[in-house]
């Protein structure tokens, strides 16, 4: 997690390696967040290809629940007033984008947890599906039946096999910072 900012640019670029699965979250409150989706996705497809499971989380999607969120804020040097806690990306917003790159978002809150557990769920029913195609094509190439314990196998050590690499990604980001 990166948080998109710049200065993380060159260290991103070893998260794309090997990568199976990509989050892209975007700020419902903030349309520039938003409008920066589609350069991630160019990022993505630029260092992963096509061969990456790619799931779009809109973020912030409790705001409006709760209005202790509404706060008026400073904003920038140039003293720009902004009302925290506005959603600045519409449905339609959503809708255009999911039409157009072919990519469903899933609203979620982390504030709340709302959604979150589903946006995983996503992930990991898409890594299955594309495990489970590549052991079916496997099976085809070598002319025997497709073994679903072995693919269930594969898939829990493919799983735990990329939460280490995150858990140590992250470790090294952390301790780059720290520099």
């Amino acid at each position: 997690d990166t948080a998109g900012q710049e200065r993380y640019r060159t260290i991103t670029k070893a998260y794309y390696k090997g990568a199976d699965g990509i989050l892209v979250v975007f700020d419902l409150t903030d349309k520039e967040s938003f409008l920066n989706v589609d350069g991630w996705l160019k990022e993505i497809e630029k260092h992963c290809g096509t061969d990456v499971s790619v799931i779009v989380m809109a973020n912030k999607s409790d705001v409006g629940e709760d209005k202790t969120n509404n706060k008026t804020i400073m904003e920038n040097n140039n003293m720009m007033m902004k009302t925290k806690g506005e959603i600045e990306v519409t449905d339609e917003d959503i809708a255009a984008f999911e039409q157009t790159h072919n990519l469903k978002v899933l609203k979620t809150s982390a504030k709340s947890g709302k959604g979150v557990d589903e946006a995983f769920l996503e992930m990991t029913k898409a890594l299955i599906k594309k495990q489970n195609s590549m052991s079916q094509e496997i099976a085809r190439n070598n002319n025997r039946p497709v073994n679903w314990e072995d693919t269930k196998s594969l898939v829990r050590d493919l799983i735990i096999k990329r939460m280490d690499k995150m858990v140590h990604r992250a470790d090294i980001a952390v301790e780059d910072t720290k520099n």
